[in-house]
């Protein structure tokens, strides 16, 4: 195959890619992707970044049903400020519930 050839065909692909996935696994083992798609064109309209999060679908009943499902991931700051916003929430909890058993 000639260079052009290779060269016409890289940029096909590279001019219709949306996203991107990397293959990742959890502290549990569990392998999911982890990447983003891309919204928008060339044409005036701005190019913007979804991530998005893949799961293998556990409970996949029939052919019909799809095998991975796709979610909107939350960035990492929101995930870290929740938890920490719940655990504060029921640390405090814990602290009323300790102030009430010395009462």
């Amino acid at each position: 195959m000639s260079d052009s050839n290779q060269n016409s065909k890289g940029g096909d692909w590279k001019d219709r890619e949306i996203g991107a996935l990397w293959l990742r696994k959890s502290a549990s083992g569990n392998k999911y992707l982890s990447g983003h798609i891309s919204s928008g064109d060339n044409e005036g309209i701005e190019d913007t970044k979804e991530r998005v999060i893949v799961f293998a679908n556990k409970d996949k009943k029939s052919d019909k049903a799809p095998d991975y499902r796709i979610y909107k991931s939350e960035p990492q700051q929101v995930k870290e400020t929740a938890s920490t916003e719940a655990k504060s929430s029921n640390d405090s909890q814990s602290n009323e519930e300790d102030d009430l058993d010395v009462l």
